[in-house]
């Protein structure tokens, strides 16, 4: 466990942690998702669905470990990355 989750339980089996975010920049990839979110808490996984003609950013979904965290950065909403707004628009 990081400092950063001191204290935080890992989620339960029916708490929801996984985040979908919007409007990131169409050059973000997996990793910097992953980059991105992990300075914020530990993230089990992160996922970034494309469109197989284009490879247009169709949906992108980070699943944190913890439920508090995801919580926080649902409610917190929106960051700014490269000079562009991104939302948090819903914890599944």
């Amino acid at each position: 466990m990081t400092s950063q989750n001191a204290g935080a339980e890992p989620a339960s089996a029916g708490a929801r942690t996984n985040l979908i975010v919007n409007y990131l920049p169409q050059t973000f990839g997996q990793d910097d998702l992953l980059a991105l979110f992990s300075t914020v808490a530990s993230v089990d996984s992160c996922k970034l669905v494309r469109d197989k003609t284009t490879g247009t950013t169709l949906e992108t979904f980070v699943l944190f470990i913890y439920f508090i965290i995801a919580m926080c950065v649902y409610h917190l909403g929106l960051y700014c990355i490269l000079v562009r707004r991104f939302s948090i628009s819903k914890l599944m």
